[in-house]
């Protein structure tokens, strides 16, 4: 049997009978009823623009934890994205369930890419947002910096080593940014150490002397 389709009109009137007859996104509705008012497209509809999306909302708020390590808030933005209109009011409403009694801890810098995972399997709520490339830069060289501070902080040479694979991790970045491969800068190094040296002498310039 050919599946039915259902056309744009028949969705508009389909959203508009959920507007008025379930104006609460929050009510208690049941799926099995819509069957003996709708055919099973139109049913399979309803279901997909109202009972689902709040079957997701309601297990957040049952359990906040476990619903954090399935979904994030686009997957219920996508979930919903057929009401609209209720996308803004339910949003706001779900995070303001999901961060109710918490504190936070404000970072403002860039992170390795599976840190957002990790903090939300931790069942912490990580607010990320991605960044222009001006601002990547920008970023970048802020952590270069900053992980140049912790090599000088660390102590014993496993912390040493950790320090400077974050800084070298770093530096790759900085070089795929433009273009480049760790290979290219690795070999530019190569040819400046044949031509001035490396470092292995600990040689330190203090001054030069010109004669007039």
């Amino acid at each position: 049997m050919e599946k039915e389709k259902l056309t744009i009109e028949r969705k508009v009137y389909l959203e508009n009978w959920l507007n008025d007859h379930f104006p609460d996104n929050f009510s208690d509705i049941v799926y099995q009823e819509w069957r003996g008012l709708f055919s099973d497209a139109e049913a399979t509809y309803l279901y997909r623009a109202f009972y689902l999306p709040i079957s997701l909302v309601k297990r957040a708020l049952s359990n906040k934890v476990e619903f954090l390590k399935l979904y994030r808030l686009p997957v219920i933005t996508e979930a919903i994205n057929m009401r609209l209109k209720e996308v803004p009011e339910i949003l706001a409403y779900l995070k303001e369930i999901l961060t109710r009694d918490t504190t936070e801890q404000v970072y403002n810098k860039l992170v390795r890419d599976k840190i957002a995972d990790n903090i939300t399997a931790n069942g912490e709520i990580p607010v990320t947002r991605i960044l222009n490339a001006e601002e990547y830069w920008e970023c970048l060289c802020a952590k270069d910096k900053e992980e140049l501070e912790e090599v000088k902080k660390a102590q014993t040479k496993a912390e040493i080593c950790e320090e400077l694979a974050d800084k070298l991790a770093v530096l790759m970045a900085m070089a795929e940014y433009h273009g480049l491969t760790i290979f290219e800068v690795e070999q530019a190094e190569i040819l400046k150490r044949d031509a001035k040296g490396g470092f292995t002498r600990r040689l330190y310039l203090e001054k030069v002397i010109t004669k007039k």
